[in-house]
């Protein structure tokens, strides 16, 4: 390896963390997302790290977004939205 390509790399990070995931979250902030911490988000799941809805954010999303295009204030069922997926 030569000198200059030693200073090159030195200075660069080779890290998926900095190339890709800081850059995305950014883009995802000045689109208006809110970024939450790891312990936000576990909290959200509550608790359980396998859960990757954050159910009372949807459910909040979900009254908006129909409540806009109806007129109306459907409910939102916890019910309904943690339901598991028809398999059959």
């Amino acid at each position: 390896m030569s000198d200059t390509s030693k200073i090159f790399t030195a200075g660069f990070q080779f890290n998926e963390k900095y190339l890709s995931q800081i850059p995305a979250l950014q883009l995802l902030v000045n689109l208006g997302f809110t970024y939450l911490t790891p312990e936000q988000a576990l909290s959200q799941r509550g608790g359980k790290q396998g859960n990757v809805l954050l159910e009372d954010i949807l459910r909040e999303r979900l009254k908006k977004i129909t409540a806009s295009n109806t007129g109306g204030s459907p409910t939102c069922s916890r019910k309904r939205i943690s339901r598991p997926p028809f398999s059959g």
